[in-house]
């Protein structure tokens, strides 16, 4: 049996699906509730994915807490309680900074790190497979997202800054993170292009990949449902 501390990170990255503070973009066209029962839903298709890989250790890096106790707190996250899921605390500062924490924490204790999003339900694991035995090769892997930036970063070794300076949500965030990267020394590797889901066109993307793959995603599945019956 794999001892958890043979496992390699996965760092799932979300704040709480609280309505107003999550998916405002797509908040803007099927509303805040709605919107927020998206994230939920992505957020445990992505955590049900990552635990679908035997050599992950599933971790959610969060705002506000560092403990499963969040369960208690916010009651979109109680199917967390009992899940053996690990919960951190992002810190502050700018994405560049709380994904430096992260990686800096999982990296003392493991030689090889992954960070995802959670809009990406229904990214394939191989991916997440490819990712880690990419690190064998190179000290940072990302995966491309169609809209400019990156939907995942895993490392086994970073630098000084590695992540400083970047403009994030930028169209050119992507390519300004690998130019970063290398002006700091790192060898770049990229897993395979993937999409992140922020507003209503992105969803007509997911809802054909999940036409395409019916086994993926169930908890998004049923939200997509929800909302085509007229639900809220």
């Amino acid at each position: 049996m794999t001892r958890l501390i043979d496992k390699t990170p996965v760092c799932v990255f979300a704040k709480p699906p609280r309505p107003g503070e999550v998916k405002t973009r797509l908040a803007a066209s099927i509303g805040a509730v709605a919107a927020a029962e998206f994230a939920t839903a992505f957020l445990r298709d992505t955590v049900e994915l990552v635990g679908s890989c035997p050599w992950a250790r599933v971790i959610l890096a969060t705002t506000g807490c560092d403990s499963a106790d969040l369960a208690n707190s916010e009651p979109a996250l109680g199917w967390l309680a009992g899940s053996g899921v690990e919960v951190w605390d992002q810190g502050d500062g700018d994405l560049g900074a709380r994904l430096d924490r992260v990686s800096q924490r999982a990296l003392a204790e493991s030689n090889t790190v992954l960070v995802i999003g959670a809009d990406s339900p229904a990214m394939p694991s191989a991916y997440l497979d490819s990712a880690r035995a990419s690190l064998g090769d190179h000290d940072v892997i990302l995966g491309p997202a169609k809209d400019g930036g990156f939907y995942m970063i895993a490392a086994r070794k970073t630098a000084p800054g590695w992540l400083e300076g970047i403009a994030w949500s930028a169209p050119d965030t992507l390519a300004q993170t690998i130019g970063q990267n290398r002006s700091c020394g790192l060898d770049v590797g990229f897993a395979p292009e993937f999409f992140d889901v922020d507003n209503s066109d992105d969803l007509i993307d997911l809802r054909e990949l999940l036409e395409q793959r019916p086994t993926v995603a169930q908890h998004t599945r049923a939200v997509l449902c929800k909302i085509d019956k007229g639900g809220s």
